[in-house]
């Protein structure tokens, strides 16, 4: 494979883990505020457990960035892609820290007293995130 091949090949895994990670967000969302809504206090703490996942997201993307600007060098358009993705991976795990801080005061808070709700069609789609292992690499949902 030539080198622009393989470095095009990279750009597009790093595109996805960075999509893959504003999912998990985005579904981490939901999810806190389905079991608030529940008041579901097992699934806010299993959220918080869960702020792990999204830094080791971070970690790696950042890993993946600056491997691809030791070893590529890229320029223009290719250099503005890696650098957003520096950056909005930032954002993304800022925003997760602040969505496990707020499942901790809610559990906290006591507004998760009343224990879990039944599960209703919304929720499903959601296990990924909220209840299920994360599995990096399996495409959100």
């Amino acid at each position: 494979m030539s080198p622009r091949k393989l470095f095009e090949q990279e750009l597009e895994e790093l595109r996805q883990d960075v999509l893959q990670m504003a999912e998990w967000v985005q579904d981490g969302y939901d999810c806190l505020f389905a079991a608030l809504e529940k008041k579901d206090g097992d699934q806010m703490r299993r959220y918080v457990r869960h702020d792990r996942t999204i830094e080791d997201m971070q970690r790696n993307i950042e890993s993946q960035c600056l491997s691809l600007l030791t070893r590529q060098t890229p320029v223009a358009r290719d250099l503005r892609t890696v650098s957003a993705a520096l950056k909005v991976v930032t954002d993304l795990e800022r925003i997760g820290n602040h969505l496990s801080d707020m499942a901790e005061l809610f559990v906290r808070m006591g507004l998760s007293g009343y224990g879990p709700g039944d599960q209703d069609p919304h929720w499903e789609g959601r296990q990924s995130v909220c209840g299920a292992e994360y599995g990096h690499g399996t495409g959100g949902h």
